[in-house]
């Protein structure tokens, strides 16, 4: 599919009669009413998340998990019964009933109830093995990667009601399931959210959600890109004179940095995913090897890769490999946007955009890793494989100007089609920013 098709601008569908604008309502909203069924699809994924919490923290499961990777390189775990549960309430409620009322802070409430959670996932920023992959933290990120799984679905296949199982052809992904509003371009989806970001009762659900909204749609959708996608970036996450706040004084953070530090994350994600499918590859050829005594192979002829079902499990151990660390250093060299100025005093001795791009990538190692969860330690080991690989990149006569203006045009998905995401090279400068978040924990 063309990234034409996919971020062209939105237009609204509109009813042009109450009798049909009520056959749009999912017969579930119109039976249990709406904060009803808010009600029961909370209920729903907080018994889901305790049940998957408690299975996963079982003898039985943590051997299993300890064999996975010993023997398969698999870091992964399936988090399909919370991805079935979120697709269907996005069916019946739409994206923003999900995130903005099915995820608000009562959500906490019904999750862990009569107790108290024994770790803050939010201050640690989802770091640390006391931070369970059931926690809000993390349904907040699971609930993006579905989102960004499910609007790819239903821009390419229509949408299929998951209670009823009745296909219905009209494309894009539900926003709201009153008025049936729906998005066939991921701009208009991601602009929405942002203008509800700017609201003042807002919690932090949706900027975490929409990183995995960013991280999953770009790995799903533009799985070779080869640069930094600039044009993408600025088309979801800059704002301009008539966006209003850049800056959610309620939860603390910065609109626009908080899409772009999505950005970071989606490179680490994307690298990560063709690095588990190399793998995959290279056993499929041990296994194929007569050489190799079939006995002597304990893996299997592929491994899982990561998907918006199957998650890399926190603090697993997953590691990106220095060709993979290397892949991440030619990505994110090139995130120099507008962001053109260098701090004197900082760790990343980079542009702001390039800076940008590292702390979501430095963010991201902390989360999968089982031993770098200190963020000054995981700064320093991903500056040194940044340096090695810049020196490499020297070596090999291939060297390119850092923060140079990137674009997809080496994307191998790239054709003519899909010209109008070339970035352009005049850079704007945005107005200031009251905050941009670089001085955050993660």
């Amino acid at each position: 599919m063309g990234q034409q098709q996919l971020l062209k601008k939105e237009q609204p569908h509109h009813h042009r009669s109450s009798t049909q604008h009520l056959s749009s309502i999912s017969s579930k909203l119109q039976q249990r009413g709406w904060m009803q069924t808010i009600i029961d699809y909370r209920l729903e994924l907080a018994k889901i998340a305790n049940e998957m919490e408690t299975l996963d923290e079982s003898k039985t499961r943590q051997e299993e998990y300890k064999y996975q990777v010993r023997h398969y390189q698999n870091y992964t775990f399936d988090i399909s019964p919370i991805y079935n549960v979120l697709r269907s309430a996005i069916d019946t409620v739409g994206v923003r009933g999900v995130i903005f009322d099915i995820l608000n802070d009562e959500y906490d409430y019904f999750l862990y109830y009569p107790h108290s959670p024994q770790y803050d996932c939010f201050k640690s920023h989802g770091v640390g093995v006391d931070c369970t992959a059931f926690d809000t933290w993390w349904m907040y990120h699971f609930t993006g990667a579905t989102i960004a799984d499910h609007f790819l679905d239903s821009i390419r296949n229509g949408n299929r009601n998951n209670n009823e199982q009745e296909h219905d052809k009209r494309t894009g992904i539900l926003w709201d399931g009153i008025t049936n509003q729906r998005f066939t371009s991921m701009e208009g989806l991601i602009r929405e959210i942002q203008k509800y970001q700017r609201l003042p009762y807002v919690n932090s659900a949706s900027f975490h959600a929409q990183h995995a909204i960013i991280w999953q749609y770009l790995a799903q959708a533009y799985p070779d890109i080869q640069e930094y996608p600039s044009q993408l970036a600025d088309t979801l996450c800059r704002s301009n004179a008539d966006s209003g706040p850049r800056y959610a004084r309620t939860v603390g953070k910065g609109i626009d940095h908080e899409c772009y530090h999505g950005f970071g994350h989606a490179v680490f994600y994307v690298v990560a995913k063709r690095q588990m499918k190399l793998q995959q590859q290279q056993k499929r050829m041990i296994v194929n090897d007569p050489t190799v005594p079939s006995k002597n192979f304990p893996f299997p002829t592929t491994t899982p890769s990561i998907s918006a079902r199957l998650q890399v499990r926190p603090s697993s151990g997953f590691e990106l490999t220095k060709e993979a660390m290397c892949q991440v250093y030619a990505l994110c060299k090139g995130a120099i946007r507008s962001y053109d100025d260098k701090d004197k005093e900082d760790e990343y001795p980079y542009s702001k955009g390039v800076r940008v791009c590292l702390e979501g990538v430095v963010h991201s190692v902390r989360l999968f890793s089982d031993t770098r969860h200190n963020k000054k330690e995981t700064v320093a080991y991903v500056m040194e494989e940044m340096h090695r690989c810049e020196k490499t990149t020297e070596k090999t006569g291939h060297r390119k100007k850092l923060g140079k203006t990137s674009s997809l045009k080496n994307d191998t998905s790239t054709s003519a089609e899909h010209s109008h995401f070339l970035l352009d090279s005049k850079r704007i400068r945005p107005p200031k920013e009251e905050s941009d978040g670089l001085n955050d924990r993660r």
